[in-house]
């Protein structure tokens, strides 16, 4: 947990951020799974060990995956664009539309990774980057931003390692309990230099 080490010593920046592009229904982390019965009815519901995942097609466009202990608190949300959301204007973070470079202008730093994970992923004709960050008030719930960039935009330095894509766009946003996305991502979390919390409103 080497980037729980950081924070004694890490800038809190706060971030208020708009939450205009992110859609979770008003729910949290730590709510009753009841709680999403406000949704309406879910696209799809399955148990993956022992936890119960469902998804959610909302009004906007946008796919809201919540996964939670069966009759227990909810541990994990994603909130994601489909081909039906239309970019949103205004401030903050955006689907489609905020770029990587800008979106950790407005966090006040790169975040964290998770070495299970990897700074990033290719799938899909995509490239991936991740960017995850403690609730300055609730160091358990982490929120991680992913951008993606087409694999034929991809930057290079001399050693062939991919750099980050500056131009990469907002895909999803993950909201979770730490012992949770440790658990399915697996390895522990890395800080990365000028990591900060963040204060963010995410409902």
């Amino acid at each position: 947990m080497r980037w729980r080490a950081a924070l004694a010593a890490a800038l809190v920046v706060l971030a208020p951020l708009g939450a205009g592009a992110q859609e979770f229904g008003g729910l949290d982390i730590g709510q009753p799974i009841a709680n999403t019965q406000r949704l309406g009815l879910p696209l799809g519901s399955q148990y993956v060990g022992g936890y119960r995942a469902q998804k959610w097609a909302r009004p906007n466009g946008v796919e809201l995956s919540i996964t939670a202990v069966p009759a227990g608190p909810i541990v994990y949300m994603e909130s994601f664009p489909t081909a039906y959301h239309q970019p949103v204007q205004g401030e903050g973070l955006r689907f489609r539309v905020t770029t990587q470079a800008a979106a950790l202008d407005m966090l006040g730093g790169p975040g964290f990774y998770f070495t299970g994970r990897g700074q990033f992923a290719t799938t899909n004709g995509q490239d991936v980057w991740f960017h995850s960050y403690a609730l300055t008030d609730r160091p358990n719930v982490i929120v991680t931003f992913a951008f993606t960039a087409p694999v034929s935009a991809r930057r290079l330095n001399d050693q062939g390692q991919l750099l980050q894509n500056p131009d990469a766009v907002l895909d999803s946003m993950i909201v979770a309990d730490y012992a949770y996305q440790l658990k399915i991502w697996g390895g522990e979390g890395v800080a990365r230099p000028g990591y900060n919390t963040i204060n963010l409103n995410y409902q």
